[in-house]
């Protein structure tokens, strides 16, 4: 008896403060633009990334729907594609180059966790991956090698690193491996 109120009150504790999103992989919505992403976890669609301002092609300014995750990602600073700000219901995620203009390596932090997420190859912008020493692991990269519109994950970062922070870096190759036209 005691073993079924275990299992319940575990049951009700995990539906109550919510598990963090393990994203799988993520593409984009049409094949020949760059402005629409849809995110994954397995084969279940949870949401999307787009670009605000599509019609006049503005890569400042994107927002964000997935699952219970709404908000915002743009450029902390006019025309600074150093510095970007993700605001994501409550929680405000700062995204920087770790050097001015080397888009290869940025730090991601809310506050209280860092991370760095870094690219195998300075010039293409294909994998993408975080390995830190207490938080765990994450790898972002292409299907393909040259082409950009689909993309697997494998998450293996621990639960205190915030569903925010992993948005955060996905967006950060979604708009650095993507063609701007």
């Amino acid at each position: 008896m005691r073993l079924i109120y275990f299992f319940f009150i575990n049951f009700c504790l995990n539906v109550s403060l919510g598990a963090q999103e393990v994203f799988s992989s993520f593409n984009t919505y049409y094949d020949d633009s760059f402005a629409e992403w849809e995110i994954y976890s397995e084969e279940e669609q949870l949401g999307t990334i787009e670009m605000k301002w599509k019609l006049k092609n503005d890569w400042s300014e994107w927002q964000v729907a997935i699952g219970d995750y709404y908000g915002t990602i743009k450029m902390k600073w006019d025309n600074n594609p150093n510095h970007w700000e993700v605001r994501i219901n409550n929680e405000i995620i700062d995204v920087k180059t770790v050097y001015p203009r080397d888009y290869s390596e940025w730090r991601v932090s809310d506050g209280s966790n860092k991370l760095r997420l870094t690219s195998k190859y300075k010039n293409v912008y294909e994998e993408w991956s975080v390995d830190h020493k207490q938080h765990g692991f994450m790898d972002i990269f292409t299907n393909w090698e040259g082409d950009p519109r689909d993309w697997n994950i494998n998450d293996g970062l621990e639960e205190t690193i915030g569903t925010e922070i992993k948005i955060a870096m996905i967006f950060i190759a979604i708009l650095h491996s993507s063609p701007k036209f």
